[in-house]
């Protein structure tokens, strides 16, 4: 969900990516907010605040192709993860 300033929580951030088949997992002996996300041939870690910000969601949206909004509303998301949007 969005807060008031613009940021939205982790977990909705996660929802979002994972919908795209991106895997998200904390990773094992590192800092606590570090996550590796995988997908494919392309892996990387990245910090995960409890709110994140919009230049990383922007990150998220140039780098894997989904659509801003969905950050803000993944309510918009449809129940089956195998119905795409992109």
């Amino acid at each position: 969900m969005p807060l008031e300033d613009g940021f939205v929580e982790r977990e909705a951030v996660i929802r979002v990516l994972r919908f795209h088949g991106i895997s998200v997992s904390p990773q094992i002996n590192g800092p606590v907010n570090m996550m590796i996300l995988a997908k494919d041939d392309y892996i990387e870690a990245r910090e995960f605040p409890l709110e994140v910000g919009r230049q990383l969601l922007h990150y998220f949206q140039r780098k894997f192709k989904i659509q801003i909004h969905l950050f803000y509303h993944p309510e918009m998301l449809p129940p089956d993860p195998t119905c795409k949007l992109n």
